[in-house]
């Protein structure tokens, strides 16, 4: 990126370049050469720094920048929950991000920026005054007609109204001496000309330098003119002091706007010219590069065919590489001649009025004429999806995803009997249907009647009369093999393993350790990466810590560890028992709450904690019930695991999902979630003193508020929405059918 301001983007540039006026005049008048400055929503280029070089700014944004990305002094954190002491900066400001906050959420975000900082108080964003709105709108459609889609930033404006100047002044002269000083940024007729052009210049290559140079000509000539109304940009400076602040606003002569409509004829002409060409350039390159890679894929299937050759079919994991790049190289010719349609498209058309309308109603027309001659087309109306757990799942994993299905039209069962399964798909006939399975175990135990092996053969016979019926199989690995398994119950988990490779179409695993232990067993064209769905308000709002404390009877400020979930000896709870107590400070507390799956298990905790005080145990008969799970989620200031041996964990999710740090071994695919001193805090597996370490550095930590935020950025990644959109996709495309 450069260090010169002037070769910005206009938008850009106006923007900071006012702040930073206003910032450099606050500093000269408190007589401050190096003012400390805290930017917040700042991106990861340290924009300010290009024009306050002097000055020692910290950059805060919720995004996490790439891989050496980040700029000085770079912070993840919350603007509604900003991680510093109160006055703890000479300026703070926020530029172009008080409009990416909900509504609700402003006021809080203002108060933040008033309490870090002992002096003024810098917000500049696009303001809902002027018609500012409309004027995106219009920009935005133009994006949309030209090029298919809209502008990203301008779409997301539209999701909420956008601040009042007026709003956030009166606000913020409810604190004690605050006064506000609105002033005017980004002349708007002149905004919406340029940011027009902005967005054609930024589809087509070739013309991105010719706009640089446009942009450095405005930044140094046409923007003194621009602090003006009516602006899309209004910057308000709140402050205790009576400061001399001002942002340049020269006057309009009749020579300057001569210049200007010479400039701005020259700059329209020049895109406009070059952006029929240019888009065409486009399209043709994008030709191109699928092109070649429809070739590096060709040649990679050409090698590893001759590879599988030479090895006579050794390597069938190979064979189904080749599967998936044929497949690939089909798909990339689809993109090919759809590509070479866009570009006939094209050349037909000028810039503003290049659509492809007409193109898209001769493809419709074309599936018309095809379904008349194809057989039944189903979709997901038609579809049916079977879960085979019991009908009302006590874990609300199994009923999460299955209810979004519903909201999306699917028609979506929970039923374990596979007798009322069959009977359902010989009433369906052709039409297409789904079974997915998850835990065997609890349908191969023994029963009275049936020894084991003879109920695994059963439900072996079972599965295949579905799989003869019609339906579609899919599977998901949750472990390795059953918690707290017996010799026999892993010889049949490895029977069901086979039985799964042979007859099943799918595999779902839930990160990419999973993957590594699925690939030992099943054909790597069947496995599908599904994350586990975050648990965020299942049980409800959390209840407050200091009232989930005062209910449970706890100490209102000790610092409490819990390990919250079914008590089972897979879960290592002794291990943490015995780390924690090796923990000095009566300040501390260690809570294990859950149902418990054995009693003797119980017993032998109950016993190595009867000398510790500090250690509470609340076994329930069965599990918890679910309108209680919200105040215990409540209690702990970190969640913390000791599995033995374990894949993916629903308990550390369901911490996360509620803002808990969490303590957790380095295993399976717990180190993707649980990531060191973001969302929680790793030891070494199966070793007290690594874990020990762990819960003394969480319980010293003084970034754990910030670690709440970050668990919930963590588990926004892996939403109900997002997952079940996942799951959707992969169920259509198995099923054979379309999917909205």
């Amino acid at each position: 990126m450069t260090n010169d301001p002037l070769e910005l983007s206009f938008d850009i540039y106006q923007r900071y370049r006012a702040v930073s006026t206003l910032l450099g005049q606050s500093a000269k008048a408190l007589g401050l050469e190096g003012a400390r400055l805290l930017d917040v929503g700042s991106g990861h280029e340290n924009y300010l720094g290009m024009f306050l070089p002097r000055f020692d700014i910290w950059n805060m944004d919720s995004r996490e920048p790439p891989e050496g990305m980040a700029p000085p002094n770079f912070v993840l954190g919350d603007a509604l929950a900003l991680p510093f002491e109160d006055k703890s900066f000479d300026f703070s400001c926020s530029v172009d991000a008080l409009e990416h906050i909900q509504p609700e959420d402003r006021p809080r975000a203002i108060d933040e920026l008033i309490r870090v900082s002992r002096g003024p108080v810098i917000i500049a964003c696009p303001c809902g005054e002027d018609d500012v709105e409309e004027y995106e709108a219009l920009a935005n459609s133009y994006c949309a007609s030209v090029f298919g889609s809209g502008y990203t930033w301008l779409e997301e404006h539209q999701e909420a109204p956008l601040p009042n100047a007026s709003d956030i002044a009166s606000h913020a002269e409810k604190t004690d001496g605050i006064k506000a000083l609105v002033l005017p940024n980004g002349y708007l007729p002149r905004w919406v000309e340029m940011i027009t052009l902005q967005l054609l210049a930024s589809h087509v290559s070739s013309l991105k330098e010719y706009w640089g140079n446009a942009c450095r000509l405005y930044n140094k000539q046409i923007y003194p003119y621009d602090n003006k109304a009516p602006c899309y940009r209004r910057v308000v400076v709140l402050t205790r002091d009576e400061l001399p602040l001002s942002l340049p606003a020269e006057t309009e002569d009749k020579q300057f706007r001569i210049r200007y409509e010479i400039l701005r004829n020259a700059i329209s002409q020049r895109l406009v010219a070059g952006g029929t060409v240019g888009i065409e350039q486009h399209y043709q390159s994008q030709l191109e590069q699928l092109r070649g890679e429809a070739r590096k894929l060709q040649r990679q299937v050409d090698i590893q065919a001759s590879q599988l050759w030479e090895a006579s079919g050794r390597e069938r994991h190979k064979s189904a590489k080749i599967v998936r790049l044929e497949k690939d190289v089909k798909i990339l010719q689809e993109r090919l001649t759809w590509e070479a349609q866009q570009i006939r498209a094209s050349a037909t058309w000028r810039v503003g009025r290049l659509v492809l309308m007409p193109l898209l109603f001769a493809r419709k027309a074309l599936g018309a004429m095809k379904s008349r001659f194809a057989g039944p087309a189903y979709t997901k109306q038609d579809a049916l999806l079977v879960q085979f757990t019991p009908p009302d799942p006590e874990n609300p994993y199994y009923v999460i995803t299955g209810e979004h299905l519903r909201k999306r039209g699917w028609d979506f069962q929970f039923d374990n009997d596979p007798g009322s399964i069959l009977a359902k798909l010989n009433a369906r006939g052709t039409k297409p249907s789904l079974v997915h399975f998850h835990q065997f175990d609890p349908y191969v135990r023994p029963t009275g009647q049936k020894s084991a092996a003879d109920r695994t053969s059963q439900l072996i016979t079972d599965i295949t009369r579905l799989k003869q019926a019609g339906a579609k199989l899919v599977w998901t690995l949750h472990n390795r093999l059953p918690h707290d398994a017996t010799a026999e119950e892993i010889e049949i988990a490895g029977r069901m393993h086979r039985f799964v490779a042979e007859q099943f179409d799918l595999v779902f695993v839930m990160g990419e350790e999973a993957r590594q232990e699925a690939s030992k067993h099943f054909d790597l064209s069947k496995i599908r990466l599904v994350p586990h769905t975050s648990y965020q308000y299942v049980y409800g709002a959390p209840v407050p810590r200091n009232q989930a404390r005062e209910r449970l009877k706890l100490p209102a400020d000790d610092f409490i560890f819990e390990t919250l979930g079914t008590i089972r000896p897979y879960k290592g709870l002794e291990l943490i028992v015995e780390a924690f107590r090796g923990l000095e400070g009566n300040n501390l507390r260690l809570l294990i709450a859950g149902g418990v799956k054995s009693p003797e298990y119980l017993e032998q905790l109950r016993q190595l904690t009867s000398s510790d005080e500090r250690i509470l145990i609340h076994g329930a008969e069965k599990r918890i019930p679910a309108e209680d799970m919200a105040l215990w989620l409540g209690v702990p200031d970190a969640a913390v695991f000791g599995f033995k041996n374990i894949l993916t964990s629903g308990s550390a999710i369901l911490a996360l999902s509620y803002g808990l740090p969490v303590i957790a071994p380095k295993s399976g695919d717990i180190p993707a979630m649980v990531i060191q001193q973001q969302t929680g805090f790793l030891y070494e597996q199966n070793n007290v003193s690594s874990l020990r370490a762990a819960m003394q550095e969480a319980a010293e930590s003084r970034i754990l508020d910030h670690m709440r935020f970050m668990a919930g950025v963590f588990m926004e990644r892996v939403s109900p929405e997002i997952v079940t959109a996942q799951t959707e996709e992969i169920y259509a495309h198995l099923l054979g059918i379309g999917i909205d």
